[in-house]
């Protein structure tokens, strides 16, 4: 039908009597290539038949093209619709409407339906489908983690932003952490709120965090609402540092880090809550023998693109060591 379109619109392209006929015919409801019967198959297919939510490793591939998709699908069919019922009733209008007006309340029934279909499913997509992004980004930009600097990490983060901001659910901010995660003396723990934040450990020798927040960019309230978060939040990491410098001389030989962020949790302000951080993360390498210099923990933090403030605090804590203690350098990361 494509093809027979095309041809009838080419003003050097001959059409004979009997393309004329075929092409009408064709038009024709009882025809398997016509308009009414395509969207009867499509409607049957997307309306009454697609019942079950896409899965999120099928969510990207939809938020990349959903938009182009349903201008090209309505913009397609009606325009089918249109040509045939010219050629058809050549300028009838009563007849013109009357063929096409059921034509375009199947188009706008199936387009209604399945824009609905599809913001349901992109719901689904955090945060399987955002990992999936920075999973690929790393494995792209990073030969091995074990030859790793800052500029690849940042490479990534930079590479990565605009991707995530048009997977699954459009108005979002992104914060990403990327840590190598490729030494036996290093370990994380992590804690934050699954509708803001997700980990991966071990994503090609890194461990991922991905922070997310509404915002709409277009919106000046929504940005002043959130540098004004930022504010509240570096004058309580400044409290936090205080705390964490004073409680790790006795805390930082804990066997895991979830003993220490439990004692931690007990002192002071409840810094985890939907009114303060909403995440944070802590990370811990140490030297591998005792007489070892200090490591070096290999990360890169990559704030929400909203103000000069950052979006993620970073406070730092080492135990030097003697020839009885091994060194070991600790990273508190606070996401707002």
């Amino acid at each position: 039908m494509k093809t027979m379109i095309k041809k009838y619109f080419d003003p050097e392209q001959y059409k004979s009597e009997e393309f004329n006929q075929t092409f009408r015919s064709s038009c024709e409801g009882w025809d398997e290539n016509s308009p009414e019967s395509i969207l009867t198959s499509m409607h049957l297919m997307f309306v009454r038949s697609c019942r079950n939510f896409v899965t999120p490793t099928e969510v990207q591939d939809i938020a990349d093209h959903r938009t182009y998709l349903m201008r090209l699908f309505t913009r397609l069919q009606t325009s089918i619709a249109r040509t045939c019922a010219y050629s058809l009733y050549e300028g009838d209008a009563e007849l013109i409407n009357r063929y096409t007006d059921p034509i375009v309340g199947r188009v706008t029934d199936i387009s209604i339906h399945t824009a609905e279909f599809l913001n349901v499913s992109l719901i689904s997509a955090w945060p399987s489908a955002h990992n999936q992004v920075l999973k690929e980004q790393i494995m792209w930009n990073v030969r091995k983690a074990g030859f790793v600097d800052n500029k690849n990490l940042k490479t990534v983060t930079e590479i990565t932003r605009p991707l995530l901001m048009n997977t699954g659910v459009p108005n979002y901010a992104y914060e990403m952490l990327i840590v190598r995660a490729t030494e036996k003396e290093y370990d994380l723990y992590f804690e934050g709120f699954d509708r803001y934040y997700s980990l991966r450990k071990n994503v090609s020798g890194f461990d991922t965090i991905i922070g997310r927040i509404p915002l709409n960019s277009t919106n000046p309230h929504d940005k002043l609402k959130i540098k004004g978060r930022m504010a509240h939040l570096n004058n309580l990491a400044y409290d936090l540092n205080a705390t964490i410098q004073f409680e790790m001389g006795k805390l930082y030989n804990a066997p895991t880090l979830s003993m220490i962020a439990a004692e931690l949790k007990k002192i002071g302000t409840q810094f985890i809550s939907r009114d303060n951080f909403h995440c944070w993360a802590i990370l811990r390498e140490w030297a591998p023998k005792f007489w070892s210099s200090c490591p070096t923990i290999d990360y890169f933090s990559s704030s929400y693109n909203v103000s000069d403030m950052s979006s993620i605090t970073t406070l730092s804590y080492t135990n030097r060591g003697n020839i009885f203690q091994k060194c070991e350098e600790f990273r508190f990361l606070f996401f707002m």
